[in-house]
């Protein structure tokens, strides 16, 4: 029932903005999809925890979605340089396959429609270590006030380790005992604040997102809260897309501190400015922003008419820094930065601007349009692979399937390079092994329960 009513979302959406916006097919067939997706997160989520739901429903959020807006009236309101440069037909039949290849890849081993988290068995594990939790909540913080202090090759580690305080907390939520606020305050507070003094605000809403799930699988919300939820969320991050340019100029270039007065001040300077934060002309700016295509279409753009195709170089270099540590090779392939996006897509950026190009641009680097279908195949089964270890281990070791919002923090954003993605991911693998390994009856259950109870 629950998937003819998703495909049935799926379908009306393609259906309304055909007949109703007048949408080409093709726009409107990537909405839907996005619909598709978008629809199962919200639907599976009191059942299960949505990671892959979540992970395809950001991509097609911002490849498929965000770009249909783009191509249909809204990149008006982009710089021109920001503005789609492939025709709209070319870009969606090399956006859509390869969308759908990746999912289907995802599928091949995350099999299950749903994966359950076990609270029996995670209530008999934190009934044997109470004070586990607050370890790893006491440790996330200390580690998140010594990035300044380890040299910046151990920065991924620091990150890892400074997540720990999520698993904490999602350890608690995940139990039968009562949720403890001030906590939960604590928590997210601390990276509200620190999101707020540094200008970044990607974690913040990504950590957002995986609460919410987390909370609306454990009190199984109708799909009326789930919608406010969603509504509310959505005004949020318009809120921070408005204000964040303006926050940046204050703290980054202006050397002023973070404050209530400072974000009060940039707020009203964008409602003057703008007419108001729900006008168009603050909406649509910030709202094409969701577009990662731009980069994409640049990159369709210029490779191979300017620069040849890489035949495998990019992603091996990818893979390789990501599994080799920097110490052994100073010179492997650095993340973020920019050099890569103005190489591939003929763009000038410049300064501390960092742009990914993203796994879709990589893959087509590479490979060209018929290749990237292929190579993208084998990252979804790679990710689908791993989120299927993480749930089918955690029969075993039952807050292990927690591990894996972080292990996956960085590899669900779409705006992230894949060297960063498949560097955290393999990474906090790593970690999660060593730490599991060396005490293993620590995290092992005895007193096992059926794993989808």
């Amino acid at each position: 029932m629950k998937k003819k009513l998703i495909y049935l979302i799926a379908l009306t959406t393609i259906l309304f903005f055909k007949l109703s916006f007048n949408y080409d097919l093709l726009s409107s067939i990537a909405i839907g999809i996005f619909a598709y997706w978008i629809s199962s997160l919200l639907i599976r989520a009191n059942d299960s925890l949505p990671i892959k739901e979540l992970f395809l429903s950001l991509y097609g959020f911002q490849y498929l979605f965000g770009a249909a807006l783009a191509y249909n009236g809204l990149d008006e309101y982009n710089p021109i340089e920001y503005q789609m440069r492939v025709s709209s037909d070319t870009y969606f039949l090399y956006v859509i396959p390869i969308f759908l290849t990746f999912s289907l890849g995802y599928n091949i081993f995350a099999k299950k429609k749903t994966i359950k988290i076990n609270r029996d068995n995670i209530d008999l594990w934190l009934n044997k270590h109470p004070q586990s939790p607050y370890i790893f909540i006491i440790t996330g913080f200390v580690f998140s006030f010594l990035t300044d202090v380890f040299p910046s090759n151990f920065n991924f580690i620091i990150y890892i380790l400074s997540g720990f305080k999520y698993i904490g907390l999602f350890i608690l939520l995940m139990s039968y005992r009562s949720i403890k606020p001030f906590l939960m305050a604590l928590i997210y507070g601390f990276i509200l604040i620190s999101s707020f003094k540094d200008g970044m605000f990607h974690d913040l809403l990504i950590w957002i997102i995986i609460l919410a799930l987390l909370l609306v699988y454990r009190y199984k919300p109708n799909w009326k809260l789930k919608l406010i939820g969603l509504l509310l969320f959505g005004i949020f991050a318009i809120f921070i897309q408005s204000i964040k340019i303006g926050l940046r100029e204050e703290t980054w270039f202006g050397k002023k501190d973070t404050s209530i007065d400072l974000v009060e001040n940039v707020t009203k300077d964008v409602v003057s400015s703008n007419d108001g934060l729900l006008s168009m002309k603050n909406l649509g700016p910030n709202i094409i922003r969701i577009n990662q295509g731009w980069v994409l279409a640049s990159t369709m753009n210029t490779v191979p008419r300017i620069v040849k195709h890489t035949n495998g170089e990019l992603v091996l270099n990818y893979v390789y820094s990501a599994l080799v540590p920097r110490f052994f090779d100073s010179d492997k392939l650095k993340s973020g930065g920019h050099d890569l996006v103005n190489k591939y897509s003929a763009h000038d950026i410049g300064g501390d601007t960092s742009v990914a190009l993203g796994l879709f641009s990589d893959v087509y680097i590479d490979f060209g349009a018929i290749g990237a279908v292929f190579c993208v195949f084998l990252f979804g089964l790679l990710y689908g692979y791993i989120l299927n270890q993480f749930y089918v281990k955690s029969f075993n070791y039952p807050i292990l399937i927690l591990f894996s919002t972080l292990a996956f923090i960085y590899p669900i954003r779409p705006d992230t390079d894949t060297g960063s993605a498949l560097g955290n991911l393999f990474k906090t693998i790593m970690l999660i092994w060593i730490i599991f390994s060396l005490y293993p009856s620590y995290f092992k259950i005895a007193n096992k329960n059926k794993l989808n109870s």
